[in-house]
């Protein structure tokens, strides 16, 4: 009896520990300093297969490009560069299932995560937040924040990421940003009236155009270049 107490009690004590340990991380992760926006520094990146598969590339400012995954086998989509611009974060096929990733601007090794890694990975760093997209002047930064159940569209200066304002409250799931060309709105996605649909706000007045009525899934705004037409998939 005495043996099976100690047993219990060493129990106790160990949950007590990582209780407490965990209690610590997440106190420490949500008083965490919010992190600087990286400068605009006139880099482009963009998809190409140019050499055979779907990869990463960057377009730098002096005109040459970089491959970033030309190593290794497979397909890479739907990149977005973090805050700090140091890293680009896609999606790969790489591993035989479509999962997140990562490489360094600078080159190196693609790192292949499983969601559950990239859950890990947000939730340590606080980074709750996708699609980030400079408006047109580089002075603002939109990008899409979840809250609870919702996705919501939020824009900020590029000086001061902590004086954000998110434009679509609570107003369904909301994704794929698109400015337009002379950066006065953001086009996007929403599924806020059942179906997905593609939506406009003004920035200014922070007022929300529905521009699409049919049954389906409207997705993937861009813009025209001289802003009267927006190009979608349905």
């Amino acid at each position: 009896m005495k043996k099976v107490r100690w047993v219990l009690l060493g129990v106790g004590i160990v949950l007590i520990i990582v209780v407490a340990a965990a209690a610590v991380f997440i106190y420490d992760r949500l008083n965490k300093d919010v992190e600087e926006l990286a400068q605009v520094d006139g880099d482009l990146a963009f998809i190409s297969d140019r050499d055979g598969s779907w990869d990463i590339v960057i377009l730098r400012k002096d005109g040459t490009l970089q491959n970033l995954t030309a190593v290794g086998e497979g397909d890479d989509y739907l990149f977005n560069f973090t805050f700090t611009s140091d890293t680009v974060y896609f999606y790969t096929n790489r591993s035989g299932t479509f999962n997140p990733a990562r490489v360094k601007v600078d080159g190196g090794e693609v790192e292949v995560l499983n969601f559950m890694t990239a859950a890990a990975k947000a939730f340590g760093d606080q980074h709750f937040d996708v699609n980030p997209q400079w408006s047109p002047d580089g002075q603002r930064l939109a990008w899409i924040k979840t809250q609870g159940l919702s996705n919501n569209v939020c824009l900020a200066p590029a000086t001061d990421p902590n004086d954000f304002d998110c434009l679509t409250e609570s107003q369904g799931s909301n994704t794929e940003l698109a400015w337009s060309p002379d950066g006065s709105a953001l086009a996007f996605a929403s599924d806020r009236d059942k179906n997905q649909d593609i939506w406009v706000i003004n920035v200014a007045s922070e007022e929300s155009t529905r521009l699409t009525h049919d049954e389906g899934w409207a997705f993937q705004p861009a813009w025209s270049m001289d802003g009267q037409q927006i190009l979608f998939t349905w």
